[in-house]
Parts: C-alpha cells; structure tokens; sequence
C-alpha cells in the first residue's frame, strides 16, 4: 500500500481496516485523484496477475 501511494501518480490513500468481530476479515479503502489514476492502477502487473 505504501509503495502504491509513493510511486504510483494518482494514488492519494490506502486505508486497511480489520472488522471489530473477525480480523481475519479486511477492508481497504482506496482514493484515487481521478477515474483515469484507478484505472492506471488495475493495469498494474501486481493486480494483472492475481486470481479472483
């Protein structure tokens, strides 16, 4: 996430939140500056190559 913000033009914040209830349960939050700046991003080759 961190890498994402830093290098990635666009991507204003990550936020990862674990539910109160089960941890083993995440949220992500993700700001992008624009429609363009998310849509760069799941060009990504580190989202290209991961399963559904």
């Amino acid at each position: 996430m961190t890498t994402a913000v830093s290098v990635e033009p666009g991507v204003l914040n990550y936020y990862a939140v674990a539910d109160k209830n089960d941890s083993s349960h995440i949220t992500i939050l993700e700001i992008y500056a624009d429609v363009d700046a998310y849509k760069a991003h799941v060009e990504t080759p580190h989202l290209k190559n991961t399963k559904p």
